[in-house]
Parts: structure tokens; sequence; C-alpha cells
């Protein structure tokens, strides 16, 4: 049974968002649960972002910084923050979002109670004049406690396609489930490296709680990942495809089933972006989607 005043590790990989990055770091330092441990990852920012950090970590004795040169992206600032968490949980942030107050304490509650090895819950997306923001449920499932035997039969046959949302800040995990999903992802993975990471780990966890309440607040902006061009959009998703089946998720028939469409799908929602930008594609491009499609015909 987990401890409510178990150390959490709250890992943030930042990258050229100074405009944001204070918004967030105080809502971390805000936290009510005060036992936590903050991993700050600066992959090399050039717009005083890493000032910030060092800034932050002078301040307060919790939070330490890691300060990369070159960039290495997303997945590999992960793993670095990784192996310096101590906590017996740990939770990613992004660098441009922030926390509710009662993020890290509510949940630690949770896993407190239910010795559940990872938590779900809500947030909010905020686009620019919409300050309440829109709500996001963490998943399609019912909130409550899913032990071995109810993941199992009703969350695993669906996890992948509409069941759980991939993002990592809607979910706090024990590092020993975390740990091995985050270092196994390949960091040259420059799209969808949530869903390279979250359900490799969740399928590794004995129990889930769900909660079906926002904790976590997103900012919408243009410059962010998810709505920036990717040239390389589809050698990433053919990388994804590559770790999904490589890994325990392709050995096992229920997940296997589902990364076909999950590969879809993400491969979809990267060409609506790219679409709205109006974007094109290289030929070399055009031919790995021809072959991810071919692979994953059978699946």
């Amino acid at each position: 049974m987990a401890r409510v005043n178990d150390l959490l590790t709250i890992i943030v990989t930042v990258h050229n968002t100074a405009q944001y990055l204070g918004k967030c770091l105080d809502s971390i330092r805000a936290q009510r649960y005060h036992n936590i441990q903050v991993v700050l990852i600066d992959d090399d920012s050039t717009d005083g972002s890493a000032r910030i950090c060092d800034v932050y970590a002078s301040l307060d004795p919790r939070f330490a910084v890691v300060h990369k040169n070159p960039s290495a992206g997303c997945a590999a600032a992960r793993q670095t923050g990784m192996l310096c968490a101590e906590g017996e949980y740990v939770y990613f942030s992004d660098d441009d979002d922030w926390l509710d107050p009662a993020l890290s304490s509510d949940m630690m509650l949770v896993l407190g109670q239910t010795g559940a090895d990872a938590v779900l819950f809500g947030a909010y997306d905020h686009t620019p004049g919409t300050p309440q923001g829109r709500y996001c449920r963490p998943c399609s499932i019912s909130p409550g406690y899913y032990d071995s035997n109810a993941l199992k039969r009703n969350v695993f046959p669906r996890m992948l396609n509409g069941g759980i949302e991939p993002m990592l800040w809607q979910k706090i995990m024990r590092r020993r489930v975390m740990y091995d999903a985050i270092m196994r992802v390949d960091p040259l993975i420059k799209k969808a490296t949530d869903e390279a990471a979250a359900y490799e780990a969740l399928y590794a966890c004995r129990s889930i709680a769900v909660v079906d309440k926002g904790y976590y607040h997103r900012q919408q902006r243009s410059g962010s990942m998810t709505q920036r061009v990717h040239p390389d959009l589809y050698t990433s998703v053919e990388r994804l495809l590559n770790h999904m089946l490589s890994g325990p998720l392709g050995a096992a028939p229920v997940m296997r089933r589902q990364i076909k469409q999950k590969i879809k799908g993400t491969m979809s929602y990267g060409e609506s972006v790219h679409e709205k930008m109006q974007y094109k594609f290289s030929n070399e491009q055009l031919a790995v989607r021809a072959r991810i499609l071919s692979r994953i015909r059978n699946l």
C-alpha cells in the first residue's frame, strides 16, 4: 500500500518557452503537496529559459536543473529526467502549461488510499478567448479503481483506441512502471512520444485509479509541438510503429490488434495539422507512409 507522504518527482522538459515557463514553475511551487522533487531538463534553450530554470533552482531547494547541450529532443530529455528521479511516483509536466494547486495532493491521496500503480485525471484545454478552458477527460472508462482483473477485462482491450488518452501530463505513475517505458523510447521519435511511453507503462500496471476531474491546464498555442510542421512525420510514425511492435504491446495479441488503429490515427492527426498549414510532404516521406500502411494491413 502506498503512503500519502511518498516522494513525488515532477519532471519538466524545457525548450524555448520563456514566455510561459514562469507560470508553469510557479504552479509547481504552489502545490499543496510539499514532498516533491522537481527536475528541470533544459534542452539547449536559447531564449532565456535556461536562466529561468537556474533562478527557480536557487529559490527552492526542491528544484534541480540539468542543462543539455546540444538538444536531443523530448524523449531523450525525459530519459535524463527519469535517471534523476528519486520519488516513488513520477509525473511529467509540459513547460508551457500549469498545474492546479491541488493536483499532487489530491492524486497522492488517491494513490495512498488505493495503492494503485497509476492515477489518471482530467485536464483543461485553454485557447485564446476561452479563459475557463475546455474539459478533457483522461479516458472513456468510468472513474474508479481497477485491479489486475478489471484491467484485463475492461481497460486493456480498448486502451489504445479511445480507452485512455496518451498524454503523460494526465497521469502520475509509480517510478518502477514508468522507468522502463520511458527509457525504452527511441530518442529519434519526435512525434507521439507520449504514445510511445504511456501505453507501455500502463500495460505494466497491476492497478490504476481514474479521477474524472480537471487538475492540469494545457495552453494551446501555435508554436507547440503538436501544432508545428514535422517534415519527417512519417519517419517518426514508423519509428513509433517499430517501438510498439518490438515491446510488450507487440507481444500481446490484445494490444497488437489495437496498434494498427493507433498508428493510423496518429498519421491522420498529423496530416490534418499539416493540411491546415498547407504543407506538402516530400516524395520520400510519402513512400514511408505507403510502407507503414502496407506493414499494418495484416496486424
